[in-house]
C-alpha cells in the first residue's frame, strides 16, 4: 500500500511539472503573442537596412514536382541563404510594388528588455490584377526570419495579404510559391490550391515552383463546392465563352460543328462504339443532342454547348463525368472537347481548359483530370501545357493513347 501511495505521489509530482511547464510556455507563447505587430509598410521604410537582422534561409531535402501530369515528391536538396546584395535587390522589389499600387506588410517583434521592433517577417501583394478575368492578386513575398518559425506570424501575414486582397476587388490569389515540402505544407494548410489559371511571366521566371492560388471571400469557385451538377447544372463563364448544358435548340448551331469535316480528325470517339461524331443531317444531330440530354438525366456524363459570349452560338461541345473502374484512372474526370475547326486555336482552347480546371473539379468531385489531344492538335496540346497538363502516364483502358492528365493538388 505505502509503494502504491509513494508512486502515486511521483506521478502526482510530474503532472504537476508538466502543467507548470505547459503554463510556461503558454505565458511565453501569450508574451510573444502580446508583443507582435503587423505593419503596412510605406516605400521610405523599405530599404535594405530593415532587413540587417533578417536571415533567410532554407535547407531543402525534398520538393513537390508534376510528372505526367500528377504530383509527387522528389529528393532534391539543396540550401539557399541570402546575402547583402539579395536584399538589395529585395527592398527595391518591395518599394516598387508599393509604387505600383500594392502593399507591403512587416511584422515586427519587440527586442527583450527594449522598446526597439525587430522585422520577424513580411510579405507582399502586387497592385495590378492578372488572370483571364482580371479575377487574381498575386502575392509575390512572404517570408519569415529563420529563428521565429512556427511561431505564426506567417499565418497573420497570410491573412492581412487576403484582407487587403479583397479591399482592392480580387476575387483570388495567386501564387508562385516554393517547391520545398515545407514551403507547400505551409500554403496547404492556409488552404491553398493548385491554379486554374498559369500566369506565362510567373512560369518563366520560376518553373520549378508550385502555382497556387487561393479563394477569397467572393470567389466564383466557393458556389460549387460540395454541389451536384446533376441536380443543378449552372452555366460557366470564361471570358468570350461559356458553358451551358446542351440542349436540343442547340441543335443547328452544333450541326455546323458535328457536319464539319476538318474537325473530326480532333474529336475523342474512344468507346464510343464505333460512332466518329461525323453528322450530316440534323435528324441524326437531333438524336445526339437527345442521347445526351438522357444521359445527363441517367448521370452518365454532363455534355454541356460552348458558346461565343458575343453570338451566343454553340460552336462545340464539351463533355465531362467522373469516371469509375478497376484501373488506374479510377475517379478521375474525363473531359472531351469538340470545337468547329475555326475555332481550335490555342487561346480558345486556353479558355475552356481554365474554365475546366476553374470549375470542374468541384463540380465533378475529382482530382485529376484526363483529356485527348492528337498530335495534329497542336494548338490544343499548346493550351494544354500552358494550363499545367502534362502526357498521361498509361493508355486509357490499356488501348487509347494521346491523353493528357492534370492534378490539382489542394492537400
Amino acid at each position: 500500500m505505502e509503494k502504491r501511495r509513494k508512486n502515486c505521489r511521483k506521478e502526482h509530482r510530474k503532472t504537476i511539472k508538466s502543467v507548470e511547464k505547459s503554463t510556461e510556455r503558454s505565458a511565453e507563447n501569450y508574451r510573444k503573442r502580446k508583443i507582435m505587430k503587423i505593419e503596412k509598410l510605406e516605400e521610405k521604410q523599405l530599404t535594405a537596412e530593415l532587413f540587417d537582422q533578417f536571415e533567410r534561409f532554407q535547407k531543402v531535402q525534398k520538393c513537390w514536382r508534376k510528372e505526367k501530369g500528377e504530383w509527387c515528391i522528389k529528393d532534391i536538396a539543396f540550401e539557399e541563404e541570402w546575402g547583402s546584395s539579395e536584399y538589395q535587390v529585395l527592398a527595391e522589389c518591395l518599394q516598387n510594388t508599393v509604387k505600383t499600387g500594392g502593399v507591403v506588410f512587416g511584422a515586427f517583434l519587440q527586442e527583450e528588455n527594449s522598446e526597439k521592433y525587430r522585422l520577424a517577417g513580411f510579405a507582399s501583394l502586387e497592385g495590378k490584377k492578372i488572370g483571364l478575368l482580371g479575377e487574381y492578386l498575386e502575392l509575390t513575398s512572404i517570408h519569415i526570419t529563420r529563428a521565429r518559425r512556427g511561431e505564426g506570424i506567417g499565418r497573420k501575414l497570410f491573412y492581412a495579404i487576403c484582407e487587403a486582397a479583397e479591399e482592392k476587388g480580387a476575387e483570388k490569389l495567386y501564387i508562385s510559391a516554393h517547391s520545398a515540402v515545407e514551403s507547400q505544407a505551409f500554403y496547404m494548410k492556409m488552404g491553398c490550391r493548385e491554379t486554374a489559371w498559369y500566369s506565362k511571366p510567373a512560369v518563366e521566371k520560376e518553373p520549378c515552383d508550385c502555382h497556387l492560388e487561393y479563394l477569397l471571400k467572393g470567389a466564383e469557385e466557393k458556389k460549387y463546392i460540395g454541389m451536384n451538377i446533376y441536380e443543378t447544372c449552372p452555366v460557366f463563364c470564361g471570358k468570350t465563352l461559356y458553358l451551358e448544358k446542351t440542349e436540343m435548340a442547340d441543335v443547328d448551331d452544333l450541326l455546323e460543328c458535328y457536319s464539319d469535316k476538318k474537325s473530326v480528325p480532333f474529336f475523342n470517339a474512344d468507346n464510343c462504339h464505333g460512332d466518329t461524331f461525323y453528322y450530316e443531317t440534323r435528324e441524326r444531330m437531333q438524336q445526339a443532342v437527345q442521347f445526351w440530354m438522357d444521359s445527363y438525366e441517367w448521370k452518365y456524363f454532363v455534355r454541356m454547348s460552348i458558346k461565343d459570349m458575343q453570338t451566343k452560338k454553340a460552336v462545340g461541345t464539351i463533355e465531362m463525368f467522373h469516371r469509375e473502374a478497376e484501373d488506374e484512372y479510377n475517379h478521375y474526370g474525363v473531359l472531351r472537347i469538340d470545337l468547329k475547326s475555326d475555332y481550335e486555336k490555342q487561346d480558345i482552347a486556353e479558355e475552356i481548359i481554365y474554365i475546366a480546371n476553374r470549375f470542374f473539379y468541384d463540380a465533378f468531385q475529382v482530382k485529376k483530370i484526363l483529356t485527348k489531344a492528337v498530335p495534329e492538335a497542336t494548338e490544343r496540346i499548346a493550351a494544354l501545357e500552358a494550363c499545367g497538363y502534362q502526357r498521361a502516364k498509361a493508355k486509357l483502358m490499356g488501348i487509347y493513347g494521346d491523353y493528357f492528365c492534370n492534378e490539382r493538388r489542394a492537400d
